[in-house]
């Protein structure tokens, strides 16, 4: 058979060397990221230098680093400016913000339908929610008024007083710890919203600072930082955060509306050990199980990284050595962990 005349179009001179170095940059930029990414694949905590001659004693101790798994995904209204959220007696309750648009909710956590609004008057702004002796303690922004709730049909009950301005609400060991966007924690008695106490949050003597919505999981505070997708697991004797939760990629960049749209929203349910978590105008609530990053995250890099080397268009490129820069970089992740 005669052979097919070539129909192609003529190529620039100097186009195809030019597409081969890009190939093999897109190529080489894949294997840095392989090998150089963290525990955590945000920027959650605090990065600290350490002095060459420190000793290990000196040094502080580690702070655990958790990722996510996504158990479901429920449908919520994209309207909420989502500030507090609660899991009480098998239902969510959220706490919506903005001036003339504020509420409490009560949320089917099966399927996100709102069972029950309740409305704040206009001029305020609604922030942190937390369960109080079987009541609703629901912030406000700058008005230093609190408005408790009955879960049952989310009425008015009561109002109190607090000073400064109200982000994060949840009770500890019968006490209302409340934050103000700063790295400050204060401590109220609930039974007369008395300050009691106050911490600093910092991360390795860093402070942390956009302390907003909380929540209580075992015997420690969580919070969101703002703005972000990180939470932080913080002690509450000592202020110092001893864990760090990294929801990014959690809710696409692409897919929120505002800038304002980051993570805000934690809810623990006890009895499964599930955390829901959702964010200001986000169209969904994760229900999500914590897992240690490093659990996956290291060895899933240099997996995604071979899978890329080795597909149709790096094979341009000569790659037998950075698979085997690869492999070793596998290898000693898995005995530095014991995998």
């Amino acid at each position: 058979m005669a052979p097919r005349p070539d129909n192609r179009e003529p190529v620039e001179q100097g186009t195809e060397p030019a597409m081969k170095y890009l190939i093999r940059a897109i190529c080489l930029v894949i294997l840095l990221m392989s090998s150089a990414i963290p525990v955590a694949s945000g920027d959650c905590g605090a990065t600290v230098a350490t002095a060459p001659h420190s000793s290990p004693s000196a040094l502080p101790p580690p702070i655990s680093r958790y990722r996510y798994d996504i158990v479901k995904r429920i449908p919520h209204d994209r309207t909420a400016f989502t500030q507090g959220l609660v899991y009480y007696q098998g239902k969510l309750f959220e706490s919506t913000g903005l001036r003339g648009e504020s509420s409490v909710r009560r949320i089917d956590p099966e399927t996100g339908a709102v069972e029950q609004t309740g409305h704040l008057p206009g001029a305020l702004f609604g922030e942190g929610l937390a369960i109080w002796k079987h009541r609703l303690l629901q912030l406000t922004w700058t008005s230093g008024t609190g408005f408790i709730h009955r879960p049952g049909d989310l009425s008015e009950v009561g109002r109190f007083s607090y000073a400064g301005e109200g982000w994060g609400a949840a009770v500890l060991d019968g006490r209302l710890v409340i934050s103000d966007g700063s790295s400050r924690l204060r401590f109220l008695d609930p039974n007369n919203y008395r300050p009691v106490a106050s911490i600093k949050v910092s991360d390795q003597d860093h402070a942390v600072k956009g302390l907003n919505e909380l929540e209580i999981v075992n015997g420690l505070i969580f919070a969101n930082i703002y703005p972000g997708d990180c939470i932080a697991g913080i002690d509450p004797v000592s202020g110092k955060v001893v864990a760090w939760i990294d929801l990014a990629g959690l809710m696409p960049l692409s897919s929120r509306p505002r800038t304002e749209a980051v993570a805000n929203g934690i809810a623990y349910n006890p009895e499964n050990g599930h955390w829901f978590v959702t964010g200001k105008l986000w169209p969904f609530i994760y229900e999500i199980k914590i897992r240690e990053a490093h659990a996956v995250t290291d060895k899933q890099a240099v997996l995604y990284a071979r899978a890329a080397l080795t597909n149709s268009s790096c094979r341009r490129m000569p790659v037998s050595r950075a698979l085997s820069t690869l492999d070793t970089g596998m290898r000693r992740h898995d005995n530095n962990r014991g995998v």
